[in-house]
């Protein structure tokens, strides 16, 4: 396995761990935008 598979390997390491949290930050923001601004979300 060469140093760059590790790089990614660990890089996607981070990612899945914090993968639900990535998930809900999502949603939340989605929400937000169709609360603030519901027209935007009808165009």
């Amino acid at each position: 396995m060469s140093t760059q598979d590790i790089t990614v390997a660990t890089r996607l390491n981070v990612f899945e761990r914090y993968l639900s949290v990535w998930v809900t930050l999502c949603i939340v923001t989605g929400i937000a935008i169709g609360k603030v601004s519901p027209g935007l979300v009808g165009a």
